[in-house]
């Protein structure tokens, strides 16, 4: 199971007679499918999944599976925190947790990701807090994700001895596991690091490897991200021919994309750089 950390996240339509029609194993071989597609399909820039997500789930509830219900509704709360609907978001991440205590002791650390991820981004610090120092034997793919999120808690207090740590930590695993969208993800933590280090060298070369991971892997969104960085690294050092360069390749990856807000946001950091 994958985790989805940033929210930086196509469609599929099954008739349901065709849904309901399938037999047992291939209603979870499809199941499965539809499920991994969309756990890749939210890391890239698409928010447009909410038919998928939904076909997720109804073809989740034909298996009868708890582990894969749990999975598609996990789906569903990554999908509204991605838009911002954090009330829809606890709705679903309760659903999971009905499900996982009732039929699926096994799945709660990941229900428990979620609710630390939720109270994270709501800036709910004091629940943040108790959830970091409740004792749960995690998975790996899922510490990962824990171990990412103390980072960027302490890097928000400038805490970048600690920061760090634990951002060595999340790579230590994501490299043991192949994990690379959460690798290039605390690569780009460390590379802030680095830079509120002063070490410009370091965070340009952390940024470089994180952006050959998100081309190698379409991340569009993580892409803009990268671009933007090494745009504004090269502007703070004066050196703005190199900063037009990414932010210009940024500019025409939202052309090519017919992003309208990526398109007016790097147009925009290109005029102030011509000024």
């Amino acid at each position: 199971m994958r985790l989805i950390i940033f929210s930086i996240i196509i469609y599929l339509t099954f008739g349901c007679a065709q849904k309901t029609e399938l037999p047992k194993a291939n209603i979870v071989k499809e199941t499965e499918r539809v499920i991994e597609k969309t756990e890749k399909s939210l890391a890239s820039e698409d928010f447009d999944l909410k038919e998928l997500i939904e076909t997720s789930i109804n073809l989740s509830i034909a298996t009868n599976i708890p582990d894969l219900k749990i999975r598609a509704y996990l789906l569903k709360t990554n999908y509204e925190i991605r838009t911002g609907s954090f009330d829809n978001a606890q709705k679903n991440l309760d659903t999971a947790r009905e499900i996982s205590i009732r039929e699926s002791p096994n799945m709660i650390p990941y229900i428990k990701y979620y609710e630390i991820l939720i109270a994270y981004i709501t800036q709910n610090t004091n629940l943040l807090n108790s959830l970091l120092k409740e004792d749960i034997n995690y998975p790996e793919e899922v510490l990962t994700g824990i171990n990412i999120i103390k980072s960027l808690n302490h890097l928000k207090n400038n805490n970048l001895t600690l920061a760090k740590n634990f951002a060595k930590d999340s790579l230590k695993i994501s490299n043991k596991k192949n994990l690379l969208i959460e690798k290039s993800f605390t690569l780009k933590i460390l590379s802030l690091i680095d830079l509120k280090d002063k070490n410009i060298k370091g965070a340009i070369s952390l940024i470089d490897e994180a952006l050959h991971i998100d081309r190698s892997l379409n991340l569009l969104d993580y892409i803009y991200w990268d671009l933007e960085f090494l745009g504004n690294i090269y502007l703070m050092e004066s050196q703005q021919d190199k900063a037009l360069y990414y932010y210009k390749s940024a500019y025409e990856l939202a052309l090519t994309n017919k992003n309208s807000s990526k398109i007016k946001h790097f147009k925009s950091k290109i005029d102030n750089v011509l000024k």
